[in-house]
């Protein structure tokens, strides 16, 4: 069975080649977030993540990258509309989508935005905004010989979190 994805530039018309994680890292971070009909809620989300990411790289200067890449997961509301919209505001190099034409849930969409991470680390978050940040799986997955970071919907934390978290990844680590 062929499962149709492709990587959406709306301002281009032209394919867009996939990424792949196998490759050299170009980034600092990768936050993938899966979305099914999510429209409502995405944009929020986004924007909250888009400033303190912004932020952080205001902070530490060059040396810190990102990239977002949120997968529509077959979605039949308006969650392209919005992922457009915020690829239009932020720009293409920092937030990616990548479309998966029918719905096969959370786990496959987060699998596919993972294989096209360009991130050292990579950061899994909800699209509804329940992600935040502290809660981070003791059962870590590892790409590229670095971590991929796991967050659960708790509630108790923010995005803003990151660096916590990545001190709890430090700690693992020894």
């Amino acid at each position: 069975m062929c499962i149709n994805f492709a990587l959406e530039d709306f301002a281009s018309e032209d394919p867009v080649p996939l990424p792949s994680i196998f490759s050299a890292p170009s980034k600092t971070l990768s936050v993938i977030v899966p979305a099914y009909n999510e429209a409502d809620r995405l944009g929020a989300t986004m924007e909250e993540a888009l400033s303190y990411l912004q932020k952080r790289r205001n902070r530490d200067g060059p040396t810190f990258t990102y990239e977002i890449i949120i997968v529509d997961d077959g979605s039949r509301d308006g969650t392209i509309r919005v992922a457009s919209e915020i690829v239009k505001a932020h720009g293409f190099d920092a937030v990616r989508v990548l479309r998966v034409q029918k719905n096969r849930g959370k786990g496959h969409a987060v699998r596919r935005g993972m294989m096209i991470a360009r991130g050292e680390s990579c950061l899994f978050m909800d699209a509804d905004g329940a992600t935040r940040g502290h809660a981070v799986r003791r059962g870590m997955m590892i790409a590229r010989g670095e971590s991929c970071l796991f967050m659960d919907a708790d509630g108790a934390t923010r995005v803003s979190d990151l660096e916590k978290l990545e001190a709890t990844l430090a700690r693992l680590k020894e």
